[in-house]
């Protein structure tokens, strides 16, 4: 079934997908199958998030020196 349909239901309660690549503006860019999710999950008003990996040393290539979260 896609996924849609679980939504519609009620069997969804959040939705979290990876990024393949993110800016340092925070912009996100992922496959074409990830619109379609988003897409249902704004119909449905399910929260959609998504996610990236992060180093330290793609943290220290743009310059940030802050601490991490607790």
């Amino acid at each position: 079934m896609p996924a849609g349909h679980f939504m519609q239901h009620g069997m969804v309660d959040l939705v979290i997908v990876g990024a393949d690549r993110v800016s340092r503006t925070g912009d996100a860019a992922n496959k074409i199958g990830t619109y379609l999710k988003a897409l249902a999950a704004q119909d449905n008003n399910v929260p959609f998030l998504g996610g990236d990996a992060v180093n330290d040393d793609r943290l220290d290539a743009v310059g940030w020196r802050g601490g991490y979260p607790d």
